[in-house]
């Protein structure tokens, strides 16, 4: 609750805990604020920031809300689930909730239709994942009655688990919605259920869908997300089973949606990162060496007697050293792999020729890793090309597409709305007539 002092500066009273005073609109600089609800559930704010809207009135708005414990000391309590919103989640989920008519005297006569819970099993927690929608009623200031949509994804493992255990699932589910949706999606809220089976308060939840939104504009929105629910809802099971059950995954879940992900961090690092996730998820999808290991290792000392005598001891200890990764496939061959694993046509279409494409990478991560101070290339001196690391953001992203059973139709269309997409087609149409040349 919003309040004012005898000198009209503003205060926070959250519900019956002590008045907390703001700074004139500014961020509250609390990193958490610990209240309870009007019925004794515990809450915890965080990041509060004042927006006044009149001399008179002005909102508290909080960059998350967790309700039914107490953060500082709550993350070892076992609970039995979460209830997590995020944002774009109503969007990408694509239920069309409102059947809205204009009635007589120009009212608006809306129809709300409840969309069905879809629950799929995790089998590694072991529980279930779930969404759910629902609708709100407000009454604005000005705009009369308002129905809001809001979405929900439940985590409901079988046994209560602690809240950190369920955050870290949690984090692992905002991460693939941010690869099936396109960009990185933020936690709203988070509701925790505490052995009273899953009945969650949701009188906090962040709410974003309004009735005055048009059809048009839904659709529009929806389109622009890189794979949306309605288009996978009959094979999601296996998007989960593959997401959470495969090591294959694993390595490449933080290098796609962390900073490589988004706008952030310098080019080098992103480059690196992404060639490493590349590696990392050929590695463990195709398994495998240029010869088998215990041939490998008969080998390694016919070629250490090739080496001249000459050479110290601490010179011939390193290219022994060597020699065990020696047999490990090369990056070209795995990029190439990687490629053949999205298909030609999605090669062709968005890196023109595919084998080009991964030359750049390759001398592009040899001039990094292997610096010529004496080297005449102008190429070695200059910012990692933003086009090469887009591109292999595009490799890895629709390698995890393909790898959660997404059909390839909707993996080619799936970076239509990729910021960066023009830049990859004309460095896609260059290559191309290059290689006719």
């Amino acid at each position: 609750m919003l309040e004012f002092d005898e000198h009209n500066e503003p205060i926070l009273r959250l519900f019956d805990k002590p008045l907390v005073p703001i700074n004139a609109d500014a961020d509250c600089g609390f990193p958490a604020i610990l209240g309870e609800t009007p019925g004794g559930q515990r809450l915890t704010g965080l990041r509060g920031i004042r927006r006044t809207h009149s001399n008179t009135r002005a909102d508290i708005v909080f960059d998350g809300l967790v309700e039914g414990l107490h953060l500082a000391d709550g993350f070892n309590e076992r609970v039995d689930g979460l209830s997590v919103s995020f944002s774009s989640l109503e969007v990408w989920l694509g239920h069309d909730l409102f059947d809205v008519e204009w009635g007589d005297s120009k009212k608006i006569v809306a129809t709300a239709m409840q969309p069905p819970i879809c629950s799929y099993r995790v089998r590694t927690w072991p529980g279930e994942l779930r969404f759910v929608s629902g609708i709100d009623e407000a009454l604005g200031r000005n705009t009369g009655v308002e129905l809001r949509h809001h979405a929900f994804v439940e985590l409901v493992p079988d046994t209560s688990q602690s809240v950190n255990w369920l955050i870290r699932q949690m984090l692992s589910v905002r991460n693939l919605l941010s690869v099936l949706i396109g960009y990185c999606v933020d936690v709203e809220t988070i509701s925790v259920a505490a052995n009273q089976g899953y009945e969650c308060e949701r009188s906090f939840g962040k709410l974003t869908r309004r009735l005055v939104a048009s059809t048009e504009r839904k659709i529009e929105t929806i389109q622009r997300m890189a794979v949306p629910f309605p288009k996978i809802s009959d094979s999601f099971q296996e998007c989960v089973d593959r997401w959470f059950d495969e090591d294959a995954l694993t390595p490449v879940r933080n290098i796609l949606i962390g900073p490589s992900y988004g706008e952030i961090g310098l080019g080098e690092a992103r480059f690196i990162g992404l060639t490493q996730g590349a590696e990392a998820f050929h590695r463990a999808i195709m398994p495998g060496e240029y010869v088998e290991g215990e041939e490998w290792r008969t080998i390694c000392p016919e070629i250490m007697k090739a080496v001249p005598s000459r050479l110290d001891s601490s010179h011939r200890e390193s290219l022994k050293n060597r020699l065990k990764y020696g047999n490990e496939y090369s990056l070209r061959k795995r990029l190439n792999d990687l490629m053949d694993y999205v298909g030609k046509s999605f090669s062709e279409h968005y890196f023109g020729n595919g084998k080009k494409f991964v030359n750049e990478v390759v001398h592009t991560r040899n001039s990094m890793t292997h610096l010529d101070p004496t080297s005449t290339d102008p190429n070695d001196d200059t910012p990692i090309d933003v086009g090469i690391v887009d591109g292999l953001r595009i490799l890895l992203w629709a390698c995890v597409l393909t790898r959660l059973g997404i059909e390839q139709e909707n993996v080619m269309v799936a970076f239509r709305n990729f910021r960066a997409l023009s830049i990859l087609r004309k460095k896609a149409k260059a290559r191309q007539q290059s290689g006719k040349n």
